[in-house]
């Protein structure tokens, strides 16, 4: 795998793992070993409001364990006006006045690809994709939630999986081969709310061993940060730059929120 996939997911990270799927050959699987997926923690009441920044309810290294490369270049703070230019909306000006009726905070975005890069996913392995977005309350979260559920890719399809936090949906779509072979690159991609919380992960490796529970447990670990039952510390910054979110499509799996 090379470091073009988890950047160009990262510029269309946008909270819609919804959205297009990236494709061509450029390909990611992330593991902290083959095949085994992170631990479900337990889920308890939601609290009344969370508190900022966004990106402390992401998941870090510590939380995946060993085996995972950070895509520095991939991870970005979203404000208002950064991610109103992604592709999750028809037009800059259109998401500006959407999220500013939905009570947008902030958000951030990061994505983390296994040690063997590509080679890894033909193991077991997954690259993962991750977003966080705060809103002012539940109700503009909810209403950004539904949203996302809007634009998501039509070629995808709803499958069954855990639910992580008050409400989520899993979508699976295939697109393109594992780069050097002839094996389906797989993407689940869930979305959830959790009180003025959503979250969007992306998990990319190889068909055969893809599940819908991979892509539910790292977004149980987020979820439980949420729930104060693991600790949200707040990742430190990879720069002093911000670089603004890709306004452009691209011809890999858009970000994990971008449109079809």
């Amino acid at each position: 795998m090379t470091r073009g996939l988890l950047l160009a997911m990262g510029a269309c990270l946008a909270v819609s793992l919804l959205g297009a799927a990236c494709g061509g050959d450029d390909d990611a699987g992330a593991s902290n070993e083959p095949g085994k997926t992170p631990t479900v923690g337990a889920s308890q009441g939601t609290p009344a409001v969370l508190t900022g920044p966004a990106s402390k309810y992401s998941l870090l290294q510590e939380d995946l364990g060993r085996g995972y490369i950070t895509d520095i270049r991939g991870t970005v703070v979203l404000d208002l006006k950064s991610y109103a230019a992604t592709p999750v909306f028809k037009t800059v000006p259109e998401g500006e006045k959407q999220l500013t009726e939905w009570g947008y905070i902030d958000g951030y975005q990061t994505a983390v690809e296994p040690e063997g890069r590509e080679e890894a996913t033909l193991t077991g392995a997954y690259a993962l994709v991750m977003e966080t977005h705060l809103f002012n309350d539940a109700a503009g979260a909810k209403k950004f939630y539904d949203y996302l559920q809007t634009v998501r890719n039509k070629q995808s399809t709803i499958v069954q999986a855990q639910q992580v936090g008050e409400e989520s949906v899993v979508a699976y779509l295939t697109t393109g081969k594992i780069r050097g072979s002839n094996v389906d690159r797989a993407i689940h991609q869930l979305y959830f709310r959790r009180g003025n919380l959503v979250g969007v992960v992306m998990t990319i490796g190889a068909a055969p061993f893809m599940k819908p529970d991979h892509v539910a447990a790292a977004a149980k670990l987020m979820d439980d940060k949420a729930l104060g039952t693991r600790p949200a510390p707040s990742p430190t910054p990879t720069s002093n730059y911000t670089p603004p979110a890709n306004r452009q499509p691209t011809t890999v799996p858009a970000t994990a929120t971008a449109r079809p």
